[in-house]
């Protein structure tokens, strides 16, 4: 019956070290009966998939899901607030939203973490949310709700670097230990060291070295 339904939100970012490109920070909304189907065609850790297979989950995650709420964080927004703050902020944001929606119906919402939890679980509370809260460090192999938000993160952080390259002719994968990346950027400093693109991250120290006009200091 539908007023038995028990819901759980499971929440994870992607984007959150490279240099190009925007962060996004997705929440997946499932019945717990959805569960073990997630687990029996694969949700996993979006990490341990590769691109087709994270496509094709993709597909299957948001026919199954109740609700997927994904926010993109610019690199303008990343450069001018710290970022463990940022995203703190927005999972909260994500998790009052599907609060309002689906009310006592949502039972626990599980994140995958950086560092500790204490702050995290403290903000998520402010929001009013009174059920249970799991928030852990690689939360998305142990839990599959998690799992299905990293892969949904992930697909759209692909997506997003995809057109890049398609407008840009931006090069490999936007992570800051990916040569192909900082040639690209070396490539494009050179024609243009005073008109950095809008989707660098100005505030990578790396700049420092290969592209010193691009960069500015974190101020927050």
């Amino acid at each position: 019956m539908a007023g038995h339904e028990k819901l759980v939100l499971g929440i994870d970012e992607a984007g959150r070290g490279p240099i190009i490109g925007p962060m996004y920070v997705c929440g997946v909304v499932v019945d717990e009966k959805t569960l073990d189907k997630l687990k029996l065609i694969g949700v996993t850790d979006s990490k341990q998939l590769d691109k087709n297979q994270r496509e094709k989950l993709f597909r299957a995650i948001m026919s199954l899901a109740k609700h997927v709420l994904a926010v993109e964080v610019p690199p303008q927004l990343i450069d001018s607030v710290n970022l463990n703050v940022l995203e703190r902020d927005t999972i909260a944001f994500i998790v009052a939203r599907a609060a309002s929606i689906w009310g006592e119906k949502l039972a626990a919402v599980y994140v995958d973490v950086v560092g500790t939890s204490s702050k995290l679980v403290s903000v998520i509370r402010k929001t009013g949310f009174k059920g249970v809260i799991v928030a852990e460090p690689k939360a998305d192999s142990k839990y599959v709700v998690v799992g299905a938000a990293s892969i949904v993160a992930k697909v759209f952080r692909d997506r997003a670097i995809e057109e890049l390259r398609r407008l840009y002719g931006v090069e490999g994968s936007g992570y800051p230990t990916d040569q192909r990346t900082l040639n690209w950027i070396k490539k494009t400093y050179a024609a243009s060291p005073f008109n950095p693109p809008s989707f660098i991250r100005r505030t990578w120290g790396i700049l420092r070295r290969i592209a010193p006009n691009w960069y500015v200091e974190k101020k927050a």
